[in-house]
């Protein structure tokens, strides 16, 4: 019986075509153990509280020996479909930051389904509000900000960055000056109906879904550069959704906006750009680069 079940998932691990959620899901134990064997966290990492719920804080990860190098400080917001995942998880991320000479804050928030995006929203404002005044507060070098993240995260990236009418009255305008998504949902009606989006943005037809979707607000501050990395062959986010809000991001705005399309790439293949080089990490790392 255990060698029907093992042949079975081999067949399955080996035949299971791209693009569907069957065939992330297969991969993902594999996903996961990579990212575990390859993690380098950060040195220094401290949790700071922004609100009373116990997933309002964010973690703020500094370079070794607290040595900030670099001007702009990174907002990485991890993914999970706006209700899994949690800052800790994603501590390899900010260590592969700090080793570039970034601080690196990873925010948390009140997650999917007991709260939806108003509460998001709300706790992305809360966020940036406490990391700006943190940042005075220890006299960190950081002039700016960019914001990223994979998935979900991508995606409330791209929101924090473009939507600024709910920001902080504290934070300036032009304070966040870019943002990247990886394997991000930017055109919300451009994704497959779920129980996952509904919980997160309410029913299509109501205005709270447009206003939680990225694609609403490309018109928006149209001299901030952006960056996309897309998978074609992506399980979980449709690649139209994607490609969507890239073109009318070039429509509206003259600010550059870097798409890397990854040929036959999946979700996870976007997502392991933290242990593994390829045009997911080379395209980052030349974005980031033009910030110092």
């Amino acid at each position: 019986m255990l060698i029907t079940i093992l042949a079975v998932l081999l067949l399955l691990y080996g035949f299971t075509p791209r693009g569907t959620l069957l065939h992330e899901a297969i991969h993902l134990p594999w996903f996961w153990l990579s990212a575990l064997l390859a993690a380098k966290p950060p040195t220094s990492c401290r949790k700071i509280q922004y609100g009373p719920h116990p997933r309002q804080y964010y973690l703020l990860c500094l370079p070794p020996g607290g040595k900030v190098r670099r001007k702009t400080l990174l907002l990485y917001f991890h993914g999970g479909s706006w209700r899994w995942g949690r800052p800790e998880f994603f501590k390899a991320h900010a260590g592969f930051f700090n080793r570039l000479g970034y601080a690196v804050a990873l925010p948390s928030y009140r997650p999917c389904p007991q709260h939806d995006f108003r509460h998001i929203r709300a706790d992305l404002a809360a966020t940036l509000e406490k990391v700006y005044q943190q940042i005075a507060a220890e006299e960190l070098p950081c002039q700016r900000a960019v914001t990223g993240g994979m998935s979900a995260g991508g995606h409330l990236a791209v929101l924090s960055a473009l939507s600024t009418d709910w920001h902080p009255s504290c934070l300036p305008e032009d304070w966040i000056a870019g943002c990247f998504a990886l394997g991000a949902p930017l055109h919300l009606s451009a994704m497959p109906h779920s129980f996952i989006l509904e919980d997160f943005a309410g029913p299509r037809q109501e205005p709270l879904f447009e206003r939680a979707s990225p694609y609403s607000h490309a018109k928006k501050r149209p001299e901030l550069p952006v960056l996309v990395v897309q998978g074609t062959h992506d399980g979980m986010v449709s690649y139209q959704s994607t490609k969507g809000f890239v073109r009318r991001r070039k429509l509206l705005s003259a600010a550059p906006l870097t798409f890397v399309k990854i040929e036959k790439g999946t979700h996870l293949k976007v997502a392991s750009w933290i242990f593994q080089e390829g045009k997911t990490r080379a395209a980052l790392k030349e974005w980031l680069a033009a910030y110092d």
